[in-house]
């Protein structure tokens, strides 16, 4: 090996301005697009919540106006 022979010089690669904020920020958004995804599947019940509405009425004869 000849001691005088050109080496190729290591190319130097720049990080990005703002770093691993960037990919975070990446992340959470894949997170929360994630999350609605899985919201989009959930079955939604309307429930008229009559165990409340009966409470209420129980308490209405012993309410003081």
């Amino acid at each position: 090996m000849d001691a005088n022979s050109p080496r190729p010089s290591a190319q130097i690669i720049s990080f990005p301005a703002g770093g691993r904020r960037s990919a975070l920020i990446l992340s959470n958004e894949a997170k929360f697009a994630a999350e609605v995804r899985s919201l989009r599947k959930l079955k939604i019940v309307a429930e008229t919540g009559w165990y409340h509405q009966e409470a209420v009425e129980q308490a209405a004869p012993n309410r003081k106006n």
